[in-house]
């Protein structure tokens, strides 16, 4: 399934075109820098091998989010473990988004993801989260 990702400017209401990739080791690195995303990208939860981690990009390679996602053994879905918007569009950080669809955008790639893989396009969401960081250092 060829799939064409887009968020808007949460200024402007313009498209802003984005693709996804996987996300790189300075992808997760980049959520230990100021500002601090609300969950670290290099925990053990997430550095789980079974877990697919995706990097969700615009053009000029700014991150915006990042997804972790695995599909069920039995191929009956994938699963979307985990998704979080960079600090600027993170409606639990920013009263201001930078960003908006972004959350459309990381499910819409969970559900290609299931099409390339067999699953007919079947997600599931599920509450996994690594601890949130101690804002209060």
């Amino acid at each position: 399934m060829v799939l064409s990702l887009h968020i808007r400017s949460a200024a402007t209401n313009e498209v802003v075109p984005v693709k996804m990739s996987k996300m790189s080791r300075a992808d997760a690195l980049q959520t230990n820098k100021e500002p601090l995303w609300q969950s670290s990208w290099t925990s053990e939860f997430i550095s789980d091998k079974e877990k697919l981690k995706y990097a969700l990009k615009t053009a000029d390679g700014e991150l915006v989010a990042l997804g972790a996602y695995r599909v069920q053994p039995t191929c009956v879905a994938v699963e979307i473990l985990y998704i979080e918007s960079h600090p600027e569009s993170n409606p639990t950080i920013t009263k201001q988004k930078k960003y908006i669809g972004i959350g459309k955008a990381m499910i819409a790639f969970g559900i290609a993801l299931s099409c390339n893989h067999g699953c007919e396009g079947c997600v599931c969401l599920l509450y996994t989260s690594p601890s949130p960081r101690d804002r209060q250092k």
